[in-house]
């Protein structure tokens, strides 16, 4: 039987007085777990096009370090390119909505307006008809083509 120092922890042979060869293990301290590194950012990452579409360059270059950063790893990086295009197209198809929306709205407020739209509604497009081959500029023209204003001035009855 060994007795222990209750001083220094230690533990000694009664019949020697010397400390003895085979101390106590710790009392029950767990054993650490094997800590496993992630793979994390690859030195370059490697993308690839979903099919039949392109990679957009210019978001890449700034998708990347936001990537590292996150110590995305490849696969995951990859996860979020591949997906890319598909809330892209989510984005566009909402603000086309909202242009085409808007576009109404202004249109059904030209021809409620009390000053312009009801009966003198053809008369009042008329005339900004004529301004606009008068005096619109190339640029103008297309401007107004672009942002739809133009469809109104032609829908005169």
């Amino acid at each position: 039987m060994a007795l222990t120092d209750t001083v220094g922890g230690t533990q000694t042979d009664p019949g020697t007085g010397k400390p003895s060869e085979n101390p106590p293990a710790a009392p029950n301290k767990p054993t650490p777990p094997k800590e496993e590194t992630p793979p994390g950012a690859p030195e370059k990452y490697a993308f690839t096009a979903p099919e039949g579409q392109e990679l957009d360059t210019s978001a890449l270059a700034q998708f990347e370090p936001v990537a590292r950063e996150l110590n995305l790893t490849q696969e995951q990086a990859q996860k979020l390119v591949d997906v890319y295009p598909k809330v892209l197209a989510g984005v566009q198809q909402q603000q086309a909505e909202s242009w085409q929306k808007q576009t109404e709205d202004w249109t059904a407020a030209v021809k409620a307006d009390k000053d312009i739209g009801g009966d003198k509604l053809a008369s009042n497009l008329g005339a900004a008809q004529r301004a606009i081959d008068t005096f619109g500029t190339k640029e103008l023209k297309e401007y107004l083509d672009g942002t739809c204003a133009r469809s109104l001035v032609n829908a005169a009855p």
